[in-house]
């Protein structure tokens, strides 16, 4: 009971003092939800970067650029869970932005990469 008397107040004082910071916190909210937005964008260029050293003929510079891409892919997702960039900034659809970078990531580059790497086989 005394638990929810607390936090009850803490509620009030929030609510009393906190136009401002209430305010501050949903633009803040806002900002971190584009720069997910920002960080899935950065994918797209990650793997630019392993085409173009995949149309080089560098094949481990190609092998790093998507190993950093697969690792936004992996923080991206639980982070724009974490700011709820759905309700943050509904004004562009991320999920669209994630599925062309994937299609880039795990089929173009590496099927490209196979498609021009010289045959082991040949002498």
């Amino acid at each position: 009971m005394k638990k929810r008397i607390r936090a009850r107040e803490t509620d009030r004082r929030r609510l009393r003092g906190g136009g401002l910071s209430a305010i501050k916190n949903g633009m803040d909210l806002r900002y971190k939800a584009l720069s997910v937005h920002l960080l899935t964008a950065s994918g797209a260029v990650l793997s630019m970067f392993a085409m173009l050293a995949a149309v080089e003929e560098q094949w481990s510079l190609m092998f790093l650029w998507l190993v950093v891409a697969l690792f936004v892919d992996g923080i991206d997702g639980p982070l724009a869970r974490r700011y709820e960039v759905e309700r943050n900034w509904p004004n562009y659809d991320g999920v669209l932005m994630d599925l062309i970078v994937d299609f880039l990531t795990y089929v173009f580059i590496p099927a490209y990469a196979l498609f021009t790497s010289p045959s082991p086989m040949a002498v």
